[in-house]
């Protein structure tokens, strides 16, 4: 793309003539709001009936019991914590978050709101990591495919399979053969860029 011309933020395109006008708006006024302006306190704990539909919600994914023996949750102050599996008692989260953003989360199951919303303290115990052993199960999975137990989990999976075989199994070999060439090819050698150019040409 040497011919390409690289335009500056904000112009409006006239794509009869190639005509490039800039916008130039106002900068916005950056102001930080208090955590109240949104309805969360960060002091205020989390209340009995609370709890129980929290715990209720994490204990019905039982796909995260394959990699954490427990949750542990700090709100206002007060700790929660669920316990997921016995036997992985040293692998776990800790999550600090104001009661309201986590108790919506959990209403409407929109846990990753939470994970990408870069407020919420995370804490990981025992070495186990957000990805792929909590988030894609926790969110992707659970609360948006509906799928919780390894059963779910795996009819999850088949009916993917099912509509699109091929698709699918272009996008397992596309992944499998990335990153064999990446382990094989240093990062930004002439060779890298010459293939990733051609990837994205013919993608």
């Amino acid at each position: 793309m040497r011919d390409a011309e690289l335009l500056p933020a904000f112009v409006r395109v006239n794509c009869e003539n190639g005509a490039v006008t800039e916008l130039t708006p106002p900068a916005n006024v950056i102001a930080v709001q208090p955590a109240q302006a949104f309805g969360d306190n960060w002091s205020e704990p989390l209340e009995r009936p609370d709890k129980l539909k929290l715990t209720s919600y994490f204990q019905a994914k039982q796909i995260l019991c394959s990699h954490f023996g427990f949750l542990r949750f700090m709100v206002g102050g007060d700790e929660t914590v669920i316990d997921l599996n016995p036997s992985l008692r040293h692998f776990g989260i800790t999550f600090e978050v104001p009661r309201t953003s986590l108790m919506t989360a959990v209403e409407y199951r929109v846990f990753d709101d939470l994970l990408i919303g870069n407020f919420m303290r995370t804490t990981l115990h025992g070495g186990r990591k957000l990805h792929p052993h909590f988030t894609p199960l926790t969110a992707k999975y659970s609360d948006n495919g509906g799928a919780n137990t390894s059963v779910e989990l795996r009819n999850y999976f088949f009916e993917y399979i099912r509509r699109n075989p091929v698709g699918i199994i272009r996008h397992l070999l596309e992944l499998k053969s990335e990153d064999v060439f990446r382990k094989l090819v240093p990062l930004n050698s002439g060779p890298y860029k010459k293939v990733q150019s051609l990837y994205w040409k013919y993608k």
